[in-house]
């Protein structure tokens, strides 16, 4: 990604160069937000929140290089604050899983819930690990834990996930 090239202009107030940047991450922003928080309103909103906090805040980048950190902190603990709000939507609906699922191959729909399943940390672990490919370093500065906190995560979620996906295999 260009943020290096991108960031400089938009603090000088370029609408086209956040426009570009808003374009590279808005899709995946959005699934990111909608499987942490398992609304489709919610996520809407956590996207929005996010744009508009990066925003106001971009001045404190330290480095343009660390800008998708620095995103995907604000969207994750975004989306957390959001998702604690909405108590009632915990798991993801039918609708938000089918919304979730349009980028991804059909037969992630199971998968879908299983991640679903996980409490909120571990969810939000797998969903930057595994679906937006950050280094565990980056997740680990976004989550605010350690290094090995978030592989500790992983490991946990993996082994969770293998049961969930087998009981839905071995009943399913």
């Amino acid at each position: 990604m260009e943020e290096e090239k991108l960031i400089p202009r938009i603090l000088e107030g370029d609408q086209a160069a956040f426009e570009e940047l808003y374009n590279a991450y808005s899709l995946r922003a959005y699934r990111t937000a909608l499987l942490i928080t398992g609304n489709v309103q919610t996520a809407e909103d956590t996207v929005q929140e996010t744009f508009i906090t990066c925003c106001r805040t971009l001045n404190r980048l330290k480095s343009p290089r660390a800008f998708s950190s620095y995103f995907y902190r604000i969207l994750t603990r975004t989306a957390w604050r959001l998702s604690k709000a909405d108590r009632g939507t915990d798991l993801l609906d039918e609708n938000s899983l089918m919304s979730a699922a349009a980028e991804m191959p059909k037969d992630y729909s199971d998968l879908y819930e299983a991640i679903a399943a996980l409490d909120k940390r571990l969810r939000t672990t797998v969903i930057l690990f595994y679906f937006n490919d950050l280094p565990i370093r980056d997740i680990a500065r976004i989550t605010g834990v350690l290094e090995g906190t978030v592989k500790s995560r992983l490991h946990t979620a993996r082994t969770k996930l293998s049961k969930i996906m087998e009981k839905e295999d071995h009943y399913g």
